[in-house]
């Protein structure tokens, strides 16, 4: 059997999968099971060989310890870490200088607590003098710090926190695949010193010659920032809007420095290589790898890339054959040895889902279609199933936009390095300023108006995480030259047992998918420094209750669609605001522009809730007592009493105690909830006790983020505590989930507070 290694570096990756998400003993149970199974199937059995069931075993055994002690030493590193209020100073050297508009830097400390530690800074004071590159484009291009400076910086080290809502985004997990263990922002940074050596010399000059090569280019933001990212991979100068196109397109992968970039570099090796074939080519050819990974701070995809060619041209020096699974197996091996935590990263899965499209579907897919065509396919069909799940978006633009895009960055790459290296030795070349301008120019430009004249994709809701690993690996499976071989010999029974197979070592995956809010009929979802409650009624209706809002931040688009599509909501029902402060109604102003909404509450027009109503579903609302004007200031919000499968929650969006009391009287007894949603985000102007008494809550929600207001007021937090009801923040805890019934019910949250 061919390709063995293939299932050798599937083993070890989903046992780093395994340990990261459940554990060691449950990863070990589960593994062992699933070996054992494997080994006594005759469908198995008569599919693989002992040598491949014995670097199954292998992956499965490597992947396991590696995981586990590379991940038992980061979190011990974290534990280390001193969260005390007042800052303090720490040394380290510069590994890596951020382009961007602010400073960045990931710094390592190499005696944090006994440990070595990377830190990501961010720089305080801006004043500062800045490094080397002077033109009209130095306000956003700029570095106090380069690669190989000894600093000494003063801050107080911040934990990366988890996700604050269920199935999104998770800080912490991303950095510490990237085994970064915490953040920082340095109120004082100095240079005392330089880290010798030639490397050292070298990451320096080439980190101001992307500085300068940058600034050089005579263009608008917009462009400089595609051609940063075609180049050198870096997303900070990428205009949001124009990278909103790449990625409905399906052309994003450009602006990550994807492994495309180094095989046009390896087709141009290979064309001089065949006119001068020599050693010293190959020599040159393989630094100028090296330098490019260094350039682009070796990415995942980067990196993948790299290995791949060099394997390649050892095989040519070697004589050995070249097969592509095989590489790609040993490479995804390699590097999970190096940084096992990387599986969880995006853009390594996507990395390597590409390539391997390309090495089982590309040799079945050039008998039915063209050459371009079945690459383009290739490639889109694994990334499609993962693009629905991971970003929520299904595109088929990339067969439309990749060819011009693509074609006109295997132009800005070879005349990119080729300025870059001009750039690296001092000298500038305006010609070839112009001409990357130029395509740079062409291929913002076509995406851009590629997706306001053709729009080929749509929102869709993440399908189950169990689908989706099983359906790439069938996909996999079906288009591999083992499974083609038995279909040849007529053992079809065989390869359907092993389809089935695959199915059942999948099963691991539908765990990994299940939260604690999946059967919670109320959420409060974190939106920062606001209040958003999501409904979910017995019968699947769905409601929003506040979306919260930032002045500076597009709350709706990026935090509230990804959490309800990530959830599995593709519309709501009825989106409803408390009152029009921002913080309450611009989250679902935004929301309503790229999402499903059928219906919208702000006080009038109380039909609207009574059509949502069920048996075990109601809302009332309580306040103010004229329904005819709209709540437009604090004491005027709506206040709702939601009643799900008999548990009570009251929402009192902003107002005063004032006004609590007046509810007190006009209502009394039937103000009683299970959950209250503590008025104004804790403010010490509401939430009095004759309010508090009468709610009788035995919990309490607050809606709040970072902020100067002083929310939650200590006063208020000593009144809840007093009446020993449970207090859970959402800038703490992250979204809050109610589960249960009248009878039986609990809360659950989506983040664990660390002492």
């Amino acid at each position: 059997m061919r390709r063995k290694l293939f299932f050798c570096g599937v083993s070890q990756w989903a046992s780093i999968m395994l340990i990261d998400t459940f554990g060691l003993p449950i990863s070990l149970l589960t593994m062992t099971f699933l070996l054992i199974s494997a080994k006594f199937s005759n469908s198995i059995s008569n599919i693989m060989d002992d040598s491949t069931k014995k670097l199954i075993v292998l992956g499965a055994v490597v992947g396991l310890s590696a995981g586990f002690f590379r991940g038992f030493e980061f979190d011990k590193i974290q534990q280390s870490v001193n969260l005390k209020e007042e800052a303090d100073f720490f040394t380290g050297y510069v590994e890596q200088s951020y382009i961007g508009e602010d400073c960045h830097y990931l710094i390592n400390l190499n005696n944090y607590n006994g440990y070595n530690a990377k830190v990501i800074v961010k720089e305080y004071d801006k004043n500062k003098k800045r490094h080397d590159v002077k033109n009209k484009h130095n306000a956003h291009i700029k570095t106090n710090f380069l690669p190989g400076d000894l600093v000494r910086l003063q801050g107080k080290p911040e934990l990366p926190k988890d996700a604050g809502n269920p199935r999104c985004f998770d800080y912490r997990k991303y950095l510490r695949a990237k085994e970064i263990h915490f953040t920082m922002t340095a109120s004082s940074m100095k240079k005392i010193g330089q880290e010798q050596g030639a490397v050292v010399k070298l990451k320096r000059k080439l980190h101001v010659a992307k500085l300068r090569f940058i600034n050089n280019i005579d263009s608008s933001e917009a462009v400089r920032g595609v051609i940063a990212g075609i180049l050198f991979g870096s997303k900070e100068l990428l205009d949001e809007d124009l990278y909103d196109a790449f990625r409905k397109n399906s052309t994003a992968h450009i602006l990550a420095v994807s492994g495309l970039h180094v095989g046009i570099i390896y087709l141009l090796y290979r064309k001089i290589f065949r006119k001068f074939p020599n050693k010293g080519i190959s020599a040159v050819f393989i630094i100028i790898l090296l330098i490019y990974g260094q350039m682009t701070m070796w990415t995942p995809s980067v990196t993948r890339a790299i290995i791949l060619t060099l394997l390649a041209i050892a095989g040519n020096f070697l004589n050995r054959a070249y097969d592509f699974v095989t590489a790609i197996s040993a490479t995804s091996f390699i590097m999970l040895i190096i940084n096992p935590l990387q599986a969880q990263l995006p853009s390594y899965q996507m990395s390597f889902l590409a390539v391997l499209g390309i090495g089982f579907l590309l040799p079945i897919l050039e008998y039915v279609m063209p050459s371009w065509l079945a690459v383009m396919t290739s490639v889109q069909l694994p990334m499609s199933i993962y693009g629905a799940y991971m970003f929520n978006y299904l595109s088929f633009g990339g067969f439309v936009f990749n060819l011009p895009t693509i074609a006109l960055t295997a132009l800005i790459v070879p005349v990119g390095m080729a300025q870059y290296i001009i750039c690296f030795m001092g000298v500038e070349f305006h010609l070839l300023n112009k001409i990357i301008w130029g395509l740079g120019f062409l291929v913002s430009k076509i995406n851009l108006k590629g997706d306001e004249i053709i729009n080929l994709g749509r929102d869709v809701i993440s399908p189950p995480l169990y689908i989706v690993v099983s359906s790439i690996l069938l996909i996999f499976f079906f288009s591999s030259e083992c499974a083609y071989i038995h279909r040849k010999r007529a053992l079809k029974k065989e390869v359907l047992l092993a389809a089935a197979a695959i199915f059942i070592l999948a099963l691991p995956f539908v765990k990994a998918d299940i939260t604690d809010f999946d059967k919670a009929g109320f959420v409060f979802v974190d939106v920062g420094q606001g209040d958003c409650l999501h409904v979910k009624s017995p019968q699947g209706k769905a409601m929003l209750i506040d979306g919260g809002g930032s002045r500076d931040y597009n709350l709706g688009e990026k935090t509230l669609k990804p959490y309800l599509l990530k959830n599995r909501f593709g519309s709501l029902d009825l989106a409803a605001i408390t009152h029009w402060d921002m913080d309450h109604s611009k989250g679902i102003e935004e929301l309503s522009r790229c999402y499903e909404i059928r219906g919208f509450f702000d006080g009038k027009h109380e039909l609207l809730l009574k059509n949502l109503e069920e048996e075990e579903f109601k809302i009332t609302v309580l306040w103010p007592l004229d329904k005819r004007v709209a709540a437009v200031d604090n004491d005027r919000s709506n206040v709702f009493m939601v009643e799900n499968k008999g548990i009570r929650v009251l929402v009192t969006g902003d107002i005063s105690s004032a006004v609590e009391d007046t509810l007190v009287n006009l209502y009394g007894n039937q103000l009683k909830a299970h959950v209250l949603k503590v008025s104004h985000h804790g403010s010490r102007y509401s939430s009095s006790p004759k309010f508090l008494d009468t709610v009788k809550p035995k919990a309490a929600v607050i809606g709040v983020g970072k902020n100067y207001y002083g929310h939650p007021a200590d006063s208020v937090l000593k009144l809840l505590e007093e009446r020993k009801i449970e207090i859970y923040r959402t800038d703490l805890d992250g979204a809050v989930g109610i589960c249960g019934n009248e009878k039986e019910w609990k809360v659950v949250t989506n983040r664990s507070r660390r002492n």
